[in-house]
C-alpha cells in the first residue's frame, strides 16, 4: 500500500498540470454524482465533461509519448525517482543519401585539457574520436581478421560531458544507412561478445567530465550514436569508409 501511495505522489510530481486537472475534474463531476438538482446545471455538465475528456486526452498523449521511452523507478528510505531515456529511436536515410555527418571541433577548443582530435557532437556530450580523418573513421576487414576474433573494426573514444550533466548517460548506436530490418549494431568493450550499449556514471562535478571506451564496428557505413542523458537525446552521426 505505502509503495502504491509512493508512486501516486511521485506521478503527480511529474505530472503537475495533469494533477491540477484531474482534481479539478474531480470536483466539478461530485457534485452531478452526489447532488441530483445540479444535473440540471448545463453549465456544470459541461464544464464536467470537458474537464475530464481533457484530462483523459492529455493522459493519453503521455502515454503515447512514453512509449518512446523507457523509465526505471527507485523507490528508496523517503523518496522515489524515475530515471527516463528514449527508446533507440535513430533515423534511417533512404536509399542513396549522403551521410548526415555531426559538427566536430578540435576537442581542446571545448577544454584545455582534451587534445587535438576531433569532437564530434552538438552538446552537451562529444564523441572524441581520435582515429578519424577527415570525417571518416578507416575500416579494413583483412586487417581486423588478422588481428582481432571475428570482422570487428575497433576504435577509441573518449566521452566528454560538459560541466553540469550528472547522472546515468545511456549510449548506443547502430548503421542508419542499412537495411531497416537487419541493421548493423555497434558493439562496446573488448569481450568476445560486445556489449550492445554503454552506461556512464557521472557524478557531480566543477569541470569536463570523461570516459575512454572501446567501439567496435561490424562493417563499413554511416553510423549513428544515440546519446541519452537526464532530459536530453543526442545524436552523433559519423562515416566509416573501407580502405581494402
Amino acid at each position: 500500500m505505502k509503495s502504491r501511495i509512493r508512486r501516486l505522489l511521485a506521478w503527480c510530481r511529474n505530472h503537475p498540470w495533469l494533477t491540477v486537472l484531474l482534481v479539478v475534474s474531480v470536483v466539478s463531476l461530485i457534485p452531478l454524482l452526489l447532488i441530483e438538482a445540479t444535473r440540471a446545471n448545463a453549465v456544470v455538465t459541461v464544464w464536467g465533461i470537458f474537464t475530464l475528456g481533457l484530462f483523459v486526452a492529455l493522459v493519453l498523449t503521455e502515454q503515447g509519448e512514453a512509449i518512446q521511452r523507457r523509465a526505471w523507478q527507485v523507490d528508496g528510505l523517503g523518496f522515489t525517482e524515475l530515471i527516463t531515456f528514449h527508446s533507440l529511436d535513430l533515423r534511417m536515410l533512404p536509399a542513396g543519401a549522403a551521410c548526415p555527418i555531426s559538427p566536430q571541433q578540435v576537442a581542446h577548443t571545448l577544454s584545455a585539457e582534451f587534445g587535438s582530435g576531433p569532437a564530434i557532437g552538438t552538446s552537451p556530450i562529444y564523441a572524441l574520436m581520435a582515429e578519424m580523418q577527415g570525417g571518416s573513421l578507416k575500416y579494413s576487414r583483412s586487417y581486423n581478421q588478422s588481428h582481432y576474433d571475428g570482422s570487428w573494426a575497433h576504435s577509441k573514444v573518449l566521452w566528454m560531458a560538459k560541466p553540469g550533466v550528472t547522472g546515468t548517460v545511456l549510449i548506443r548506436a547502430q548503421q542508419i544507412d542499412g537495411p531497416p530490418d537487419s541493421p548493423q549494431w555497434i558493439g562496446f568493450g573488448m569481450g568476445d561478445v560486445p556489449e550492445l550499449a554503454l552506461h556512464w556514471q557521472i557524478t557531480a562535478q566543477t569541470g569536463w567530465a570523461n570516459l575512454p571506451s572501446d567501439v567496435r564496428i561490424p562493417a563499413p557505413g554511416c553510423y549513428a550514436y544515440q546519446v541519452d542523458s537526464q532530459g536530453t537525446s543526442e545524436e552523433i552521426v559519423f562515416q566509416v569508409v573501407s580502405v581494402d
